[in-house]
């Protein structure tokens, strides 16, 4: 009965010894978790930190989808590969028009496609916006004209380089700007150096 009684006690010692393992094991394995958890957020805060984002301040009056496409190491030519569309809800008082570039793109040139809506007849450029890892470059509505160029079916209004009329060419209708070279020097020195 002694060697049963021993036995028993020996059983039920290494028993919750066993059980006492198990709980640190379990409660290392929280920790853990809760790392890996951790490490997970902060790679989403990086991925947002490592985006271009583009932020326009205009004066749009009618519904419009606005497009920005942009070159980069990976794509060479204008195509919906490197195509970032954003609508754009009429308004008179100015708005933020935003565009986030995927993670990891660093455009070689962009331009920026300024509606489809033939009703539009002009747009308002009153800043323009570039942030990469809490650095930014802006743009004020007189360094634009030097920045942007536009194509056939837009062009600055002489005296106010914030307007940008269109206009419509052989029943074709695309304004656009684009990025000059010194520009994107400028965007590559000051956001990604």
């Amino acid at each position: 009965m002694k060697k049963k009684l021993i036995l028993m006690l020996l059983i039920a010692g290494f028993t919750s010894c066993k059980s006492d393992k198990k709980s640190e094991m379990q409660s290392s394995k929280d920790e853990i978790n809760l790392d890996s958890s951790s490490k997970f957020n902060k790679k989403a805060e990086n991925e947002i930190h490592n985006s271009l984002i583009v932020t326009i301040d205009a004066i749009v009056t009618k519904d419009d989808t606005f497009h920005l496409m942009y070159l980069s190491d990976n794509i060479t030519s204008w195509s919906s590969k490197g195509l970032i569309k954003t609508k754009v809800k009429g308004d008179e008082v100015a708005q933020k028009i935003q565009f986030k570039f995927p993670q990891g793109v660093f455009p070689t040139k962009f331009r920026i496609d300024l509606g489809f809506n033939e009703e539009q007849k002009s747009i308002d450029l009153y800043k323009m916006t570039f942030q990469f890892e809490g650095k930014e470059v802006i743009v004020e509505e007189h360094l634009i004209e030097k920045y942007f160029t536009p194509n056939i079916y837009a062009k600055y209004v002489e005296g106010n380089m914030a307007d940008l009329r269109f206009q419509e060419i052989n029943n074709k209708y695309n304004p656009l700007i684009i990025t000059t070279d010194y520009f994107i020097n400028k965007l590559e020195t000051k956001l990604y150096l």
